[in-house]
């Protein structure tokens, strides 16, 4: 229900501070239930403690399903026809945009 929640979910039920995503400095990202009354379930269960999350884990909150979607990078293959300082730009590129997407917290909440 936050304004500052990244993504908020439109039902009653739902808290101010349903759940959180957090990716840590491992850049695995974590999932943690913030709601007693309506708990958010990993792949159909409850869990106590926060979890990292899996490509592909689905995650519940209410009626609602969210599949995580956080494949591994794969590596980068070389192409003949770049230069080795395009190489570099390419590779540059490639980590400031993982960056962007796997820097800070998203948290899901209602309204």
């Amino acid at each position: 229900r936050r304004t500052e929640c990244d993504i908020r979910i439109q039902l009653p039920q739902v808290s101010k501070e349903h759940c959180k995503i957090e990716v840590n400095e491992n850049k695995e990202a974590i999932l943690t239930n913030l709601s007693t009354v309506n708990p958010t379930q990993l792949n159909g269960s409850c869990f106590q403690h926060p979890v990292p999350l899996k490509h592909g884990d689905v995650l519940t909150i209410i009626d609602r399903s969210f599949r995580f979607e956080y494949p591994l990078r794969s590596t980068p293959r070389k192409r003949r026809s770049r230069s080795p300082k395009d190489e570099t730009l390419q590779q540059v590129a490639e980590v400031e945009s993982l960056h962007k997407q796997t820097s800070g917290s998203k948290s899901l909440h209602g309204s």
